[in-house]
């Protein structure tokens, strides 16, 4: 059975290892393999490297809103256009309702989940998403 691939996406380095660690810790390596980004230029870049050299993209991507140089919203939206069969994930402590009603609309997000990360509510919903 191949791995499934999650890559997380967010500019602040202690939630993006917070929500990383966590998922991983909750189930393991065995099933998943797990990537980040610092930002959405970085994350276009792991998934073209990804793509190249193996084929494969991120079965799904946890990605933050507020960013620098490219929002979260615009970088689902390329993403979704691009790779459709990728599941996203907003995750956002700053998303009003009527953003993420957009954001949901255009990317067809597979869910908006709230920030501070919430270890069982999130890793539950995001390993569901995934099954």
């Amino acid at each position: 059975m191949s791995k499934k691939k999650v890559l997380f996406v967010d500019d602040d380095p202690v939630a993006l290892s917070l929500v990383m660690d966590e998922f991983k810790n909750r189930f393991g390596t065995e099933g998943f393999k797990y990537e980040k980004a610092g930002d959405a230029i970085e994350a276009e870049e792991i998934i073209v490297d990804d793509l190249t050299k193996s084929g494969e993209l991120p079965a799904m991507i946890v990605c933050d809103w507020m960013m620098p140089e490219k929002r979260g919203d615009d970088f689902l939206r390329e993403v979704h256009k691009l790779y459709p069969q990728i599941k996203l994930v907003l995750h956002s402590g700053l998303a009003d309702k009527t953003t993420e009603s957009v954001i949901r609309r255009d990317a067809e997000l597979l869910c908006s989940l709230p920030k501070p990360w919430d270890g069982v509510l999130h890793a539950d919903t995001l390993k569901e998403a995934l099954a």
